[in-house]
């Protein structure tokens, strides 16, 4: 209490037990806290004066506002991640990036006191990575070190660290060149046709390969997103608000005459896959009829792509139908293009293999 009156702080409430000796109840309480601290220095007495000069002997030190106990990386996560919701727009590809890659060092390397990071540390990540998978692209190793680097950054700005040991940190030839994926055949699209898909997957797939969405776009569709009443004969799934890769990705997806939905109900999603894993069946299955593992669902809109363009269809049109536009100024037109125009475009195509099984 002393202390704190002389640093100017607010002094501290301590309830007090019952049953315990204060000064205002115990005229011997005194003479008790000088015996103790006679049996710490011999015989003699300390003065009153002499016990608050002790009582105030650390009065003076820079008062301390946080533990003194070594910060470790993972002590910032929650920081960081308010970070990223403030900068990024949660769930976007730069979200998941950055905030997946620094618990990923901290589970591979280790979670390590702020003052122990080093630049070797960035080759030990990637290292660690290619033991886990030899087959880690560089483009992936490049991307989890650049997360890294952009949390330690932050630290940086704060001055918890004085320098940023990942910048400017080349990995060489580490991982594996990029392997592009194969479009599919019109053989191959009859093939996976026929085979005999659930009806949620075979729904799957048409929507896929009619529309070039990436998959985790098509596994999370809403019946709200929905629409077949605005445009006349024009049905569009709604990607404005949804969660997409890039600004540019949101857009309105007119859907082919020859695809085949279920009955409208009023809400909830279309398929019932468990985020991040609605690939994992069929690209099994892909891999087993094709014994290529570059024909898998990202094929379908690599296959799309080279559709529109066989067809002749403008590539702005093609762009922006399969999310690679540079952003609407309204979300009902692309470079003055309207939802029956990009229609209209889409129509050029066939897609016979969708009545395979039948």
């Amino acid at each position: 209490m002393l202390a704190a009156n002389k640093q100017r702080l607010k002094v501290p409430f301590l309830t007090q037990p019952k049953n315990l000796w204060s000064i205002g109840n115990d005229i011997n309480a005194f003479s008790e806290i000088s015996d103790f601290f006679a049996s710490l220095n011999g015989d003699r007495l300390f003065s009153r004066d002499e016990m608050e000069d002790f009582a105030l002997k650390y009065a003076d030190r820079t008062r301390q506002t946080e533990t003194p106990l070594p910060k470790q990386i993972s002590s910032y996560f929650d920081q960081w991640d308010a970070i990223l919701e403030r900068d990024y727009k949660v769930g976007s590809s730069s979200y998941r990036k950055l905030r997946k890659g620094i618990r990923l060092f901290a589970e591979l390397v280790g979670d390590l006191k702020l003052e122990e990071l080093e630049p070797f540390h960035a080759f030990s990540f990637a290292d660690a990575q290619l033991a886990e998978n030899p087959n880690v692209s560089r483009t992936v190793l490049k991307d989890n070190n650049w997360a890294v680097s952009v949390f330690v950054r932050s630290l940086v700005e704060k001055g918890l660290i004085k320098s940023n040991p990942f910048t400017g940190v080349k990995l060489g030839k580490r991982g594996t060149t990029v392997r592009h994926y194969k479009d599919f055949k019109k053989e191959d699209l009859h093939k996976i046709f026929d085979h005999k898909w659930s009806d949620e997957d075979r729904l799957f797939l048409s929507i896929l390969a009619t529309t070039g969405m990436r998959s985790w776009e098509a596994a999370s569709l809403t019946w709200e997103q929905y629409n077949d009443t605005e445009f006349m004969g024009i049905r569009y799934f709604d990607l404005t608000g949804a969660q997409v890769k890039t600004e540019g990705s949101k857009r309105l997806v007119p859907l082919h005459p020859d695809l085949t939905l279920p009955i409208k109900e009023k809400s909830g999603r279309l398929f019932s896959y468990a985020k991040g894993h609605e690939n994992d069946k069929i690209n099994a299955k892909l891999l087993e009829m094709f014994g290529d593992d570059r024909l898998k669902i990202h094929s379908f809109r690599r296959t799309l792509k080279k559709q529109m363009r066989d067809a002749h269809i403008p590539m702005e049109v093609n762009h922006h139908y399969i999310g690679h536009g540079l952003g609407d100024a309204s979300p009902k037109a692309y470079l003055g293009m309207s939802v029956p125009a990009l229609f209209e475009g889409i129509i050029k195509m066939q897609h016979p293999y969708l009545k395979s099984n039948d």
